[in-house]
């Protein structure tokens, strides 16, 4: 009787640890090493996002009629680090094919041509990556991503030129919600965030590829150059698996299992079982019907992000990004454009070095207490620098040095989180779907931000475009303080039930029938039947 009393508390206890253990489970050295080598493809691609964004921060002083000089294009006093670019044959296309602008109007849509097709682009990935996969999905990206920045590069005229702006742009949006995606389903509770934050850190190390390429080199040649990202990304990406959430919501369990081998190892088995078992639950084709528009796993977290995505953009993080040389020529006294390129690579530099440290505090903070201090912080320097610029308050040291803190503090948290977020919020019946709707609007966002920047600032003057940023980041904050949820170590299931009216019922459905699921072998996950 003893014996037998032990054995039903052994079996109660190995249920017990069953269900909780989806959020202890951790792989070994190297299927952590295939999990950060899956994610490169994704991160490569967003290099190139990243390139996108800071490109006409260098291509609009270029191609401006008197900008030749100033910004060592094919004027006078040419420094030595012009003589390269100057000698490569592509600047004798460049010379029979100039390129100018001729208003303020041509300069905008440079710019923001290549926000119109983001949201398009967004919303077309989640269909793709729905319907072919998320690795089928990114490996399409990258050819798309080529002929662009060729046709940037080799553009004859300013309609061509807005063509390849467009281009880019979707290829842009159909990386937007894909990258987050797959490299959230590819990896373990405790990489994701770090792997999520990798996203982030590639969009600035791409935007200070941008501005270095195009501070020394013709923008020409600087798009050649930055259409090697894409090829990086194809690459990577046909050595990689597929997304294992993927499989298993298209029933294709064998396939699933092999790929949730090679990536996490035979120490994740509950929360593969929950995965399945969720699976089982959905329909394949539920996304296309009505049940997920009045499902609240669904709308909260749409609701949420797309709020999320807002605070974000309209911080005015982008509209620096895109706008920078001129904006550090305007408020510095007297304007000098050829500062105002080294000082945008300063401003590189310190967003690069704020990803890097919005990758470690992934790790040790919440992302609900991050998003918060980034947002006050981020707030609060808009309302210092659009102070300071209104009364003329320590010009250029003051300006300088918030829109410095403005980068690093927008770069650590509200930058960052949402495409984390993207990855991570919605049910994987309808991760595709969501995160395609919600980075969609944020390119909406996106593009109002940056077509508006230049007549805002027309407008308003400096000063009162970045108290209204300001006071806009202030609002937000206020509403992800209330509604925002903590997703650091959770499982992507644990996430899905929070949203859930009522949360236990799927981790008890999981106790329930984690006998009769299937289990680990040493080599296999195979069926078992009771």
């Amino acid at each position: 009787m003893e014996d037998e009393n032990r054995n039903d508390r052994k079996t109660d206890e190995a249920k017990q640890s069953d269900a909780n253990s989806s959020a202890k489970e951790v792989s070994g050295r190297s299927h952590l090493l295939r999990q950060t080598l899956t994610a490169i493809g994704p991160i490569m691609s967003t290099i190139s996002v990243g390139a996108t964004f800071g490109y006409s921060a260098v291509l609009l002083p270029q191609l401006k009629p008197d900008s030749a000089a100033a910004a060592g294009g094919f004027g006078r006093d040419l420094n030595a680090s012009s003589v390269f670019w100057l000698e490569n044959k592509l600047n004798d296309y460049d010379r029979d094919h100039r390129i100018t602008t001729s208003s303020l109007d041509d300069e905008s849509w440079i710019a923001a041509s290549a926000a119109l097709l983001m949201a398009p682009g967004c919303w077309l990935s989640g269909i793709l990556m729905e319907r072919l996969g998320r690795r089928v999905s990114q490996i399409l990206v990258s050819p798309a991503y080529l002929i662009a920045w060729a046709t940037v590069g080799f553009a004859p005229n300013f309609t061509a030129l807005i063509v390849g702006r467009l281009l880019s742009g979707l290829c842009v949006g159909l990386q937007g919600p894909l990258g987050p995606v797959y490299v959230a389903e590819t990896s373990e509770p405790r990489m994701r965030g770090i792997l999520l934050a990798g996203i982030s850190l590639a969009i600035a190390v791409g935007i200070l590829i941008s501005h270095v390429l195009g501070t020394w080199f013709s923008w020409r040649v600087a798009a050649h150059l930055c259409a090697g990202f894409p090829v990086l990304s194809l690459l990577a990406c046909l050595f990689a698996p597929e997304s294992p959430s993927w499989l298993v919501k298209k029933k294709r369990i064998s396939d699933a299992t092999n790929a949730w081998l090679y990536l996490r190892g035979k120490n994740a088995a509950a929360e593969f079982r929950a995965l399945e078992y969720r699976s089982s639950e959905t329909p394949e084709n539920s996304t296309t019907g009505g049940a997920v528009w009045n499902s609240r796993t669904f709308l909260a977290p749409l609701a949420i992000l797309n709020v999320f995505f807002f605070v974000q953009q309209f911080s005015g993080v982008n509209a620096v990004a895109f706008y920078c040389v001129q904006l550090i020529a305007d408020v510095s006294e007297p304007a000098d454009n050829r500062n105002a390129h080294y000082a945008t690579l300063v401003l590189d530099v310190v967003r690069v070095v704020a990803s890097f440290f919005a990758c470690w505090l992934t790790r040790r903070c919440g992302r609900r207490g991050l998003a918060l201090v980034s947002g006050a912080g981020t707030a609060s320097s808009l309302f210092v620098l659009g102070g300071g610029l209104l009364f003329g308050l320590g010009t250029p040291w003051l300006p300088g040095s918030m829109l410095v803190v403005f980068v690093f503090l927008v770069s650590v948290g509200l930058v960052p989180l949402p495409w984390l977020l993207c990855g991570e919020i919605f049910p994987v019946a309808a991760r595709g779907l969501g995160s395609g709707l919600s980075s969609g609007f944020a390119f909406v966002c996106f593009f109002i931000v940056v077509k508006t920047g230049p007549a805002m600032t027309a407008t308003l003057s400096n000063p009162g475009t970045f108290l209204l940023y300001g006071s806009l980041t202030a609002a937000g904050t206020v509403f992800l303080y209330f509604f925002l949820p903590e997703t650091k170590d959770k499982t992507l299931q644990d996430i899905e039930d929070h949203f859930l009216r009522n949360r236990n019922a799927p981790a008890a459905a999981v106790v329930a029938t984690s006998n009769t699921i299937h289990t680990v072998g040493d080599d296999s996950m195979k069926k078992s039947h009771p």
